[in-house]
């Protein structure tokens, strides 16, 4: 081989290597999870095996639901992963495959005035107590309820996180769920806080309802740095902690179903009723929570205009006399009995105060006279001998039906006496 072969041979090598490390680089950047989490300021710096995805607290609500119901969670764009505490992990996904995450602890802070009032968990008693995430939440809700105790209970936003001082005219603590060295940790190291030393809580209480809780003695160094502005009494504190987990959001709750996507009649008629914000999405349409986990101001419903009679839930359901009563409208909305609350073109809430009106009624002031007729009509069909009812149906009341019903010598008015 002569030297130009040598350097041909040795160039090609290297660019292979080149290339094939871009490619790996690659590869891994792409492999990277994605986890959902509110608690980034804690981990930024020690998760960096996959990119973190925040949602603001306020979308607990949200995420929780859509897992206890075995749905996506659509909103925040599906995550592999999502960090939770021990207390919600065993109330919604009991059997998922969790990976613990490094202890953290519950940091109680207040300002020298107030630093005597909280010896043991009595104290806590109407209390003003200001919290960051669930997870102090869930903490404070244990002792509470663990001392058979009440306070009140306030969210800080993290736009208050480098004035904590000034809340205290407010609140009479603040409680941080820190996790040591973190990003959080450096932001309360530069403040000056009174740090309180948990020594007369009784754990056994708390871990009634929050069985991963720990009592431990240690160094505010440990957790704030050397240089930090905590004040304590002494060297070392003793703290409430525990660990959150990394659990794998299960693969069904990833994306919607299938039949949802194929089996829906013009998928491309649907679109979300009541929506100001142009969901294109069924999950997030059907959410009672909005893009940022706050409750929606009004219901909105995912559905379509209908067709013809047949797409309509109470077409024909008057069965006590000939009638097209129910039907499509040329509006596309279906019509609906009087009392009912239209939600969409075709669906409706028919509970509580929406129930609909009926003819005929034994009890005319019973709102569940309808749901009444239907039992006893089935009653009538099951037992045909027996004498239960006259009606075929329920004798639903709908708009302007008199006409029709003099014509079959039926009552147009309900009787309330």
């Amino acid at each position: 081989m002569n030297s130009n072969h040598l350097i041909f041979f040795l160039i090609s090598i290297l660019l292979f290597i080149f290339l094939g490390s871009i490619y790996l680089s690659k590869e891994t950047f792409q492999s990277k999870k994605n986890i959902l989490t509110t608690q980034r300021l804690n981990y930024e710096k020690s998760i960096t095996d996959a990119n973190l995805m925040t949602f603001p607290p306020s979308g607990w609500n949200y995420v929780l639901t859509q897992l206890a119901s075995q749905k996506s969670i659509d909103i925040y764009k599906n995550p592999d992963e999502l960090i939770i505490d021990s207390v919600d992990i065993s109330t919604y996904l009991p059997n998922s495959n969790k990976t613990a995450l490094q202890e953290g602890y519950f940091c109680i802070f207040t300002n020298s005035k107030k630093k005597d009032d909280f010896q043991c968990g009595f104290d806590w008693t109407d209390k003003k107590i200001g919290y960051f995430d669930r997870i102090e939440q869930n903490m404070v809700r244990s002792i509470l309820y663990g001392y058979r105790t009440r306070a009140k209970l306030e969210f800080i936003g993290l736009e208050y996180l480098k004035q904590l001082d000034l809340l205290f005219n407010q609140l009479d603590v603040i409680i941080a769920y820190v996790i040591p060295g973190s990003i959080f940790a450096e932001l309360l190291a530069s403040q000056d806080l009174v740090l309180l030393d948990i020594n007369d809580i009784d754990l056994e209480r708390t871990r009634i309802t929050y069985p991963e809780l720990f009592l431990e003695r240690v160094t505010v160094d440990y957790i704030f740095g050397i240089n930090h502005r905590i004040k304590i009494d002494t060297p070392t504190v003793q703290l409430l902690g525990t660990r959150l987990y990394r659990i794998n959001v299960p693969a069904n709750q990833i994306n919607e179903p299938f039949i949802t996507r194929l089996k829906i009649d013009d998928p491309e008629d649907y679109s979300c009723v009541g929506d100001d914000d142009r969901l294109i999405s069924k999950r997030a349409c059907e959410s009672p929570y909005d893009v940022f986990g706050e409750p929606k101001s009004q219901p909105t419903v995912w559905d379509k205009y209908c067709k013809e009679d047949n797409d309509c839930p109470f077409y024909q359901a008057n069965k006590n006399y000939p009638n097209q009563r129910g039907k499509c409208l040329d509006t596309g909305m279906c019509e609906l009995p009087v009392g009912v609350l239209r939600m969409s073109y075709r669906k409706y809430d028919d509970s509580g105060e929406y129930t609909p009106f009926c003819y005929q009624c034994r009890n005319p002031t019973d709102p569940y006279c309808c749901k009444e007729q239907a039992k006893l009509v089935e009653l009538q069909k099951e037992n045909p001998q027996q004498d239960y009812t006259h009606l075929k149906s329920p004798d639903y009341v709908f708009s302007k039906d008199t006409e029709d019903r003099k014509k079959y010598k039926l009552p147009t008015t309900i009787q309330l006496s």
